[in-house]
Order: C-alpha cells, then sequence, then structure tokens
C-alpha cells in the first residue's frame, strides 16, 4: 500500500511518498520493489503536482506512464481525443485540475478495468497546487475503490495548517491524530453507533492533536514535517510482522506561487527523468 502525506500551508502544499512497490506474482508470491515513481509534476512550469499511493498498475500499464500523459495534456503536447486539455496559464484553477485528473484516471482506465482488477484495488491521489491569480495553495484527495470515487476533499490553504495522510498510515496517525487508526472499528465493536464513532473520533483529534502545524509555518519546515512522517512510517514498518510495504527512498516536493513544482529528494530512478 505504501503512503502519501500532503502538508497545506499558507505558502504552498508539501507532497511527500515511500518508494515501495508490492506486487504479487502468479503463484501468490509477494516481490517488493523500492524505486516505484509515487509523485509527480503535472506541468512543465505551472505549480501543480500529484502523487499515489495504492495501485501499482492498470491494464498492465504503470500509473507513472499515465501521470506522464496526463503532463502531456495539460502542456499541450497532446490531446484527449481530438479535445485540447492545454492547461491556460491565466485561467486554471486547482479545481478542474482535479476534475480533470479524475476524468483520466477514474473514468478512462480504472472504472473500465474494474473487473479484472484483484479484489479491493483501490488508488488514492493527492493533487496540490496553486491555481491562476491566487495566493493561497489548494489540495484535493481523492479515493478510487471500486465503481466509486470517495473525495475529493479540498483544502484551502489560506486557512489554519492542514495534513493528510493516505495509505499505511498506523505509525504517523497514532502520532498526528493520537490514536491508531483501528479504533474506530474498535469502537463500534464495543457496541457504539457509527455516528457516536464519529463524534468521539473528532473530540479526540481537537484534544489529542498535536499544534506542529499552523499556517503560519514555512514551506520549508513544513518539508521537514512531512519527512519526518514518512520516514517515521518507513521504519515503523520494518518492526512490524507484515512485508515493508512502506520503503524505499522519500519522495518530497514543495509546490508554491513562488518555486512551481520543486524537488527536495527524488526517486533512485530519477536518472531516467
Amino acid at each position: 500500500m505504501s503512503i502519501a502525506v500532503a502538508i497545506t500551508v499558507n505558502d504552498g502544499v508539501v507532497m511527500a511518498t515511500d518508494s515501495a512497490q508490492m506486487s504479487k506474482d502468479g503463484a501468490g508470491r509477494v516481490n517488493i520493489h523500492y524505486q516505484k515513481r509515487k509523485l509527480f509534476p503535472l506541468h512543465d512550469s505551472l505549480p501543480l503536482g500529484l502523487a499515489t499511493v495504492g495501485l501499482n498498475r492498470i491494464a498492465g500499464v504503470s500509473i507513472g506512464s499515465l501521470c506522464f500523459e496526463l503532463k502531456q495534456l495539460f502542456t499541450g503536447k497532446t490531446d484527449r481525443d481530438g479535445e485540447s486539455w492545454k492547461l491556460d496559464p491565466h485561467s486554471y484553477t486547482v479545481k478542474d485540475v482535479i476534475d480533470r485528473v479524475k476524468e483520466y484516471l477514474f473514468d478512462g482506465f480504472y472504472l473500465p478495468a474494474f473487473e479484472s482488477l484483484p479484489e479491493k484495488s483501490s488508488l488514492t491521489v493527492h493533487v496540490g497546487g496553486v491555481s491562476a491569480g491566487q495566493k493561497f495553495p489548494e489540495f484535493g484527495e481523492m479515493e478510487f475503490l471500486g465503481q466509486h470515487v470517495k473525495g475529493p476533499n479540498l483544502v484551502n490553504g489560506g486557512t489554519a495548517g492542514h495534513v493528510t495522510l493516505s495509505g499505511t498510515t498506523e505509525a504517523c496517525h497514532r502520532l498526528v491524530m493520537g490514536y491508531s487508526p483501528a479504533i474506530g472499528g474498535l469502537l463500534e465493536q464495543s457496541g457504539l453507533k457509527s455516528d457516536e464513532v464519529r463524534q468521539f473520533l473528532d473530540k479526540a483529534k481537537a484534544a489529542l492533536f498535536p499544534h506542529i502545524l499552523d499556517g503560519a509555518m514555512p514551506l520549508a519546515e513544513a518539508a521537514d514535517v512531512a519527512r519526518f512522517l514518512v520516514e517515521t512510517e518507513i521504519r515503523f514498518s520494518t518492526l512490524t510482522p507484515d512485508p515493508d510495504v512502506v520503503g524505499g527512498e522519500v519522495q518530497l516536493a514543495v509546490i508554491s506561487r513562488e518555486y512551481g513544482f520543486k524537488w527536495l529528494s527524488r526517486h533512485k530512478g530519477s536518472f531516467l527523468d
């Protein structure tokens, strides 16, 4: 499954992932690779980026290849069935980009291949950036699961600092939220109704969330937090009895009006870019 972390502050969005990929061969044997690319710029010059967690391939095509094709569409180097998806630098919005990403990845590839995908094959997508003419960044998370899309859950960087954790997040969730992500199910098993569980978790988050983020945090410090969270999950994964589904190098980038999409650390295969 692996992990993706996004931190949104006033100055921009930080996006971080690990580099592990788990797959099974025809005999059911588990293979884990540690140089999988999961973080991508979506344009050559505009402040837009995308990260993924979960499914590695759809109908034999890697998610990385599909994200490359999205970048080609957004920069105007290719078109989509005769329709131009080239972004106008004076009018594009992050919301429109998220909608296009959903249309391309979910409607165009995930949904048509759904019946042939392994059971419970989900794909979580993070999209962050700054819309044309806007001062604050925006971020959206959506999950492709079965025949439905959960989200996008949208965050505006003009408010308080915000962290989004996706994928395998046991250690990070305990650290940031103050409790295990499994606690909701345990509470329901204990007899609480779903709305009671939700109310309890909302109170727990408000009481236990450590004040490590605020909207005014410098982008460089937010990047330090994102790297720390991914590295923490990687180290935690090595201690559990399950396969090390979180691992490899930390992929880390910041997205802002000033710098566009800027890499801070890349996967080992970056020489291929």
